[in-house]
């Protein structure tokens, strides 16, 4: 991939699963620093 988003830092609602954990996983593939942020809490995006 590319670092289209290098030096961007994005914030991401919804980041603990589905689509919104995807759209985490491709950004920071893409050099973005993001902030994932959902409801459940932290333990859904470590396990």
């Amino acid at each position: 991939m590319t670092n289209r988003f290098e030096g961007r830092r994005i914030a991401v609602t919804g980041a603990a699963g589905g689509i919104g954990r995807a759209i985490c996983e491709s950004l920071a593939g893409q050099g973005a620093q993001v902030h994932g942020l959902d409801l459940t809490g932290l333990d859904a995006l470590t396990g």
